[in-house]
């Protein structure tokens, strides 16, 4: 959690400061399945107070060694959503995993709070069309960097209608960089190897390019504007 000098641990936020941050690999003929249970799970999620928003992305390209198959992210109020009542009893209701997924899906989960935006966070509405995502579990301090790199980030993602990077932090000392794409590229017109990276990444960090497969807000309507990824609707 945030330490308790840490703004994002105090009060409503008018832009999400916390984050929910899963990243999951398993096989691509579980895709599917995987797909239609969390559209259903992550409505459940946003029935706790204080989860704003949940997206759901699906890899592209990354050199990173083992990169994330999808990347689903929660925005929250504040961090401290996930110590309320409303969670616990979610939480004690129990996730029913589908029997086809059980023992073939794997996940990391990230709870981290916001570091730094620029040059300012997008409007919650904005659903964005993917993310350049960089994930480092164990490194140095990204803020330095981060401050003096974000506008460069932004700017070499232009083409792709960048609005944002976003730093996250956990508390475990994960940190996540996020930029926000607003028009889906072409692939190939990104170079994801020749975004700003860090000095000293641990071996196997790399940026990744992931793709919007589905979005949803409390109340919905639920969208998945890339559903025909795989070849079904």
């Amino acid at each position: 959690m945030p330490p308790a000098d840490d703004p994002t641990s105090e009060g409503p936020a008018t832009v999400p400061s916390g984050l929910l941050h899963l990243r999951t690999w398993l096989p691509a003929d579980l895709d599917e399945t995987f797909s239609v249970w969390c559209d259903g799970h992550h409505a459940e999620q946003l029935e706790v107070p204080g989860f704003r928003r949940v997206r759901r992305f699906s890899l592209v390209e990354s050199a990173a060694d083992e990169p994330a198959d999808y990347l689903t992210v929660y925005d929250l109020d504040r961090l401290d959503v996930l110590e309320g009542d409303a969670y616990a009893a979610y939480r004690a209701r129990g996730n029913t995993v589908p029997e086809a997924l059980k023992g073939r899906l794997r996940a990391a989960r990230t709870d981290a709070w916001l570091v730094a935006a620029a040059p300012a966070a997008e409007p919650l509405d904005a659903a964005g069309s993917g993310l350049a995502h960089l994930f480092v579990a164990d490194g140095p301090d990204l803020a330095p960097w981060f401050a003096e790199t974000a506008i460069a980030l932004v700017d070499a993602l232009a083409g792709a209608g960048a609005t944002t990077a976003r730093l996250f932090r956990g508390a475990a000392g994960e940190q996540v960089v996020v930029v926000e794409l607003g028009d889906w590229p072409d692939p190939a017109a990104i170079d994801t190897g020749s975004l700003p990276s860090p000095d000293g990444l641990p071996a196997g960090a790399a940026w990744g390019l992931y793709r919007l497969d589905h979005v949803d807000l409390p109340g919905g309507p639920a969208w998945s504007p890339h559903l025909d990824r795989h070849g079904h609707s």
